[in-house]
């Protein structure tokens, strides 16, 4: 009988790291485990929603064998009332002097367990305290019947790459025991049941209330614990949270294979750009409002230099369909009319393999999106790194300074703009240098990915 393991979670049809993420991790398995079996659960969506059947739809398209789980719970809360918020979940989330009166305090609204009175509520305290197995309580009647028998049948349940697994996030929101419930429903399955798990994350803040200290447990118990960049490792290491198979392992990006090679040849014909001769620029002020106009100025400064001083192209790509307004409203505007000519907007959501194909034929990528860097390195193609301030957006954008990268790595609220400039000049002025480098560091992200299916694999025979 084949062995299975379980991917936990499938998150968005229409975020491009979600699906490099999933899809790189399955050609991981299916190339080195080819004859492992595999279960994928998606976090939000419904068996028989249109959601669900565009995910299956892009899922069995690379991998017809895959078994497709839906969300977890029967209902899906998304977000909570105000009033809930401070009364409910007073005191219970960083330590007993929290005080969530303080108007400043930000939350998490992502999706919850679906508490539906204060007896399930007393119930939930009562698994995140350790005094109750959450599949002795009443809240085990929220779960699909598909994904409870998903994880019973696992050898192995797989927490996929992210920065979820926290009680806090990067930005100092806080996360809600619902939200931090409905987010580890897998493993915490898992460990009941006997079942090895392990996760893969960018660690950002795991405190002393009652969700950290339930969060430490779950990774404390873990058969491996991958942090996807250095800084999380060092974190988690401070934090005397310590695991037997523990270390740096990059997220599974860097094994998406799917390349649309005739739709990337159809855009450079197109638009009359060359093969090697353009540049990619990715911008993200996803969560920045209050500093889109500072950010989109750097942006048009920086670009505006490059291209007065090569005549180079700039293909700009939004990450996700809800950039292209920040992008024609804010960035080009303020373009030179020189660069204004010499860009390409891509007007409409890139799909992965639309994005793997076309980078592969650019001559630069600037990305201020960490999954679009995890396309290109791995492909050769000389990246420069940005992010908005490194934790906002948390420590994932450390890991060019784990592979060598750490020259091309910038923050545009720290770092002098003429410093990003000088080094896309000098990548384009040494280009085969820089190609060489990325080259490495590329082959090493593919070589840490390898060995961490080793592993698992071993982990799943010795059980």
């Amino acid at each position: 009988m084949k062995k299975k393991i379980t991917f936990a979670y499938y998150w968005a049809n229409h975020n491009i790291g979600d699906i490099t993420i999933s899809k790189g991790f399955l050609n991981l398995i299916k190339n080195e485990l080819p004859d492992y079996s595999t279960n994928i659960i998606l976090r939000y969506y419904q068996k028989g929603t249109n959601d669900y059947k565009e995910a299956e739809r892009s899922l069995k398209k690379d991998f017809p064998d895959i078994n497709i789980v839906g969300a977890p719970t029967k209902e899906l809360f998304s977000s909570f009332q105000e009033n809930e918020e401070k009364i409910v979940f007073k005191n219970t989330l960083i330590g007993e002097n929290a005080k969530f009166e303080n108007e400043g305090l930000k939350f998490h609204h992502q999706s919850r367990f679906p508490i539906s009175n204060l007896e399930e509520k007393d119930e939930l305290m009562d698994v995140l305290k350790g005094n109750k197995k959450f599949l002795d309580t009443t809240l085990s009647k929220h779960l699909n019947d598909d994904f409870l028998s998903a994880i019973k049948e696992s050898d192995l349940v797989f927490y996929g790459p992210g920065m979820v697994y926290n009680s806090g996030g990067c930005d100092g929101s806080y996360v809600t025991p619902e939200v931090v419930l409905h987010t580890v429903l897998p493993i915490l399955l898992a460990s009941e049941m006997n079942i090895p798990y392990g996760i893969n994350q960018s660690f950002e803040s795991i405190d002393d209330g009652i969700t950290g200290q339930f969060l430490r447990k779950l990774l404390l118990n873990a058969d491996y614990v991958f942090c996807r960049d250095g800084d999380s490792l060092r974190f988690l290491k401070e934090k005397r949270i310590l695991c037997s198979k523990m270390g740096f392992y990059p997220d599974t990006t860097v094994c998406f294979e799917s390349c649309d090679d005739t739709w990337a040849k159809n855009f450079i014909e197109t638009n009359d750009l060359k093969s090697g001769k353009f540049i990619i620029f990715v911008p993200w002020f996803y969560y920045l409002e209050s500093r889109l106009y500072y950010y989109s100025v750097q942006a048009a400064v920086l670009l505006d230099e490059i291209v007065e001083k090569t005549d180079i192209p700039v293909v700009i790509v939004p990450p996700q369909t809800s950039e292209l307004s920040t992008i024609e409203e804010l960035l080009v505007p303020q373009l030179s009319e020189k660069t204004r000519e010499r860009s390409v907007i891509l007007k409409e959501y890139w799909s992965p393999s639309e994005a793997k194909a076309l980078i592969g034929q650019s001559r630069i990528v600037i990305s201020m999106d960490n999954h679009i860097s995890m396309l290109s390195v791995p492909a050769g193609i000389p990246t420069i790194n940005i992010t908005t301030y490194f934790y906002h957006l948390g420590r994932k954008f450390h890991l060019f300074k784990d592979i060598g990268l750490s020259n091309f790595l910038y923050d545009f609220w720290e770092d002098p703009i003429s410093n990003i400039i000088q080094t896309a000049l000098w990548i384009n002025s040494n280009w085969d240098e820089a190609k060489e480098m990325t080259t490495f560091s590329g082959d090493y992200l593919k070589k840490r990915a390898k060995e961490s299916i080793e592993i698992i694999q071993k982990i799943i025979e010795t059980k």
